[in-house]
């Protein structure tokens, strides 16, 4: 039989594990709401994932964005962008030489970038600047991931020890009161 402090004990280690994996499973969110450019910031973002695109039309067409966002709670993100091409028999019809930076730190098209942990209630920018180089035009997607960033094991740890502390010294003093 389990006694009535053992019991909330388990309840409460079983609710703890299961916060984690709720914050954890929200990172692939289906949907991807569209973030809007120019002076506007877009947030503040939650967890899940978000698209951005440019289409230019015009060859030697200049593109120069900026897209600010900020974030609701402190949070881990990843960016990947890449340039739009698109070739028709040897012809490049669609595509961009395209740059792009997050504050000053370059951003590789194509990849998935880490941005590393990012600060709520901060406004963050990403910058590009390119030119178009397909006959009608060029352009660029991309999309910005976020994730909630998780609790360290250790505070996990700490928080059971405490908890089995708080209730050991609990049942020492109902013993003693009994006594």
């Amino acid at each position: 039989m389990i006694s009535q402090i053992k019991r909330a004990a388990l309840v409460g280690s079983i609710s703890l594990i299961s916060a984690v994996g709720s914050a954890q499973a929200a990172y692939n969110a289906p949907t991807m709401p569209d973030l809007v450019s120019g002076g506007f910031v877009n947030g503040p973002l939650t967890t899940g994932q978000y698209e951005f695109d440019n289409e230019t039309v015009g060859i030697n067409s200049a593109i120069g964005d900026t897209w600010s966002f900020s974030l609701a709670s402190n949070s881990a993100v990843e960016l990947s962008v890449s340039p739009s091409e698109f070739n028709f028999m040897g012809a490049k019809i669609m595509g961009t030489n395209l740059n792009g930076s997050f504050g000053v730190t370059p951003i590789a098209m194509g990849e998935i970038v880490s941005l590393g942990v990012l600060l709520a209630n901060t406004v963050y920018s990403i910058n590009f600047n390119g030119v178009v180089t397909g006959s009608i035009g060029g352009g660029y997607d991309g999309a910005l991931k976020v994730a909630a960033v998780p609790v360290p094991a250790a505070v996990w740890l700490f928080g059971s020890a405490l908890l089995g502390l708080t209730l050991f010294s609990r049942r020492r003093n109902q013993l003693a009161n009994y006594a």
